[in-house]
């Protein structure tokens, strides 16, 4: 069997800029997803395997990180809805 295309949607180039904008959007809150998954899987596997002082300290460190990139993934997603208000209809 051929493949079809590519197995993700592509944006229609209406407006280079609008639709560079919105996938960097996207692409962003994925890497952002990807880092508060691993980094919960990185606090689950140190604190299973010890608790030693560096755990700890790596531990904190991780959760800031979550903390982080939670509140930078939905100032994203709260930028990007606020776009997509602006945007005239019929676009």
């Amino acid at each position: 069997m051929s493949r079809q295309g590519p197995s993700t949607p592509q944006l229609p180039a209406v407006n280079g800029n609008r639709w560079l904008s919105e996938q960097l959007f996207l692409k962003l809150q994925q890497i952002l997803t990807a880092l508060i998954l691993v980094s919960f899987g990185l606090i689950v596997v140190l604190t299973t395997a010890s608790t030693g002082p560096f755990v700890v300290v790596a531990g904190k460190l991780l959760f800031l990180l979550i903390l982080l990139s939670a509140a930078t993934w939905l100032a994203t997603w709260i930028v990007k809805v606020w776009q997509e208000k602006r945007r005239p209809a019929g676009d």
